[in-house]
């Protein structure tokens, strides 16, 4: 009798549990998103990825609790060829209009995808190029952009958002907030005191935390006694190094006090950067579309409620992000995206990771391939001030793992099958953009206030 009530007790724990699995309703899907974007915010300067100073407390101490992908590639060096893949999850030249400096209308956006979901979708932008009339309102219900200098802008998104949020994130909710710093100018406040000293007898131009290159050139001339706006020496360059960290440290507490507010909301929030920034590793500063990691190694931090904390080196594309966000919300994304979901059983470790790099005035033109530790790039055309391009284009190849700062280029032909695969992405990027100008023809020139723009940003240079 004993040993049947104990058999029949197990049998109906075996029945419980198969149940259980069988017929419990899986748990529902987060419904809030938060992507946070600093511009220009270089990948190894966080502490989190490495950097010995404590420049970010607050990101480290949320990536403690998150998914850190340590080896994150950008579609582009610069915010323009890098957003518009990050929004679509599609590579920038199937979604960006260079002629018209736009995010195509029939590329569909992380904000839309959301938006056709139910979610109520909000950006907040204090970015001059990521704007309505580049195209990047697309899904969203509401887009607010912040005009004015550099460090008022971001404060107003961070005031704005924070009185925006407790009224308007209790239904199913996607937002963007894209910071402008620690894009240059670079104008910390308030300056650390050490860098202030320095500052007193720096000439105007250092001071403004700015970074002015000869016209049409990429790299400064370096000389110990400079004169012209061109000209630095190797102590206004740690200068304005040091200011640009002074950016990172003042980001960093802004982005705190968006994670705070933000604290038992149970959202799913993401911070990473759209590219880096150069600081003379192959001559050249600010990030002037060249497709080395100091420009296309970004940070991506994840977290997602009930997911456990860790951290991810296969190497990555910000192309995935959408993806991602879309698999976490349980969300269909469309056919033919080129991001993969970070979380899927089936994601492709070996898959090779495409950038490029143009220019919405100058003729630039480079192709990347990563795949591995293995990096391939090609340039078309360049600055002025690049070493001459031969017929055929420029090949560089580089070995991350034995050389990750990429001075010594290696022969192509041991990696032949990368050239090839890069030769057969560049016929695809050209067949449609000779698709695109038939149907769209190129404008006759930049528009007068968004050349402005550009040259207060510091990409058209002088």
């Amino acid at each position: 009798m004993k040993k049947l009530v104990i058999g029949l007790s197990i049998l109906a724990i075996v029945v419980l549990a198969a149940w259980f699995f069988l017929f419990r309703k899986p748990p529902p899907p987060p419904t809030r998103f938060v992507l946070i974007v600093a511009d220009a915010l270089r990948a190894d300067h966080l502490g989190c990825y490495g950097h010995e100073r404590d420049l970010t407390p607050n990101i480290d101490a949320f990536a403690a609790d998150s998914l850190v992908f340590t080896d994150v590639t950008a579609a582009g060096p610069w915010t323009l060829s890098s957003n518009p893949g990050l929004f679509t999850g599609r590579y920038p030249y199937e979604v960006f209009n260079y002629d018209k400096v736009k995010l195509l209308d029939n590329a569909i956006t992380m904000a839309e995808r959301f938006q056709a979901a139910g979610y109520k979708t909000a950006a907040f932008s204090a970015h001059p190029l990521i704007t309505k009339t580049r195209g990047f309102d697309q899904g969203f219900d509401e887009f607010q952009e912040f005009d004015g200098p550099k460090d008022a802008v971001d404060n107003a998104l961070l005031s704005r958002f924070l009185r925006w949020m407790p009224k308007n994130m209790a239904e199913p909710t996607f937002v963007l907030l894209y910071f402008y710093d620690p894009h240059i100018p670079y104008d910390p406040r308030p300056i650390p005191q050490t860098t202030a000293a320095k500052l007193k007898g720096a000439r105007d131009y250092i001071r403004q935390g700015d970074i002015v290159n000869r016209e049409g050139h990429r790299k400064p001339a370096i000389m110990e006694n400079p004169q012209e706006k061109w000209e630095c020496s190797l102590d206004e360059i740690d200068l304005l190094h040091e200011l640009y960290e002074g950016d990172i440290a003042e980001e960093d507490i802004r982005i705190g006090q968006v994670l705070e507010a933000l604290r038992g909301s149970k959202a799913v929030i993401a911070i990473t950067s759209d590219h880096g920034e150069e600081w003379l590793e192959h001559g050249g500063l600010f990030h002037k579309e060249m497709l080395y990691q100091e420009l296309l190694h970004v940070p991506l931090i994840l977290r997602i409620p009930g997911r456990k904390a860790g951290v991810v080196t296969a190497p990555v594309s910000n192309l995935d992000l959408m993806p991602t966000l879309l698999e976490v919300a349980k969300i269909e994304p469309e056919p033919g995206l080129r991001g993969r979901s970070l979380l899927s059983d089936s994601f492709d470790e070996d898959r090779p990771l495409f950038s490029e790099a143009r220019h919405v005035s100058a003729d630039v033109r480079r192709y990347g391939v990563k795949e591995d530790s293995i990096t391939v790039m090609h340039s078309l055309a360049g600055w002025p001030d690049d070493p001459p391009i031969p017929e055929g284009g420029r090949w560089e190849c580089y070995n991350l793992e034995a050389d990750p700062t990429q001075q010594e280029t290696l022969s192509l032909d041991e990696y032949a099958d990368l050239q090839e695969m890069l030769l057969a992405h560049e016929e695809k990027v050209f067949a449609f953009e000779a698709a695109l100008a038939q149907k769209s023809p190129a404008s006759e020139g930049i528009p007068e206030d968004l050349q402005e723009k550009l040259e207060a940003l510091g990409y058209l240079g002088g």
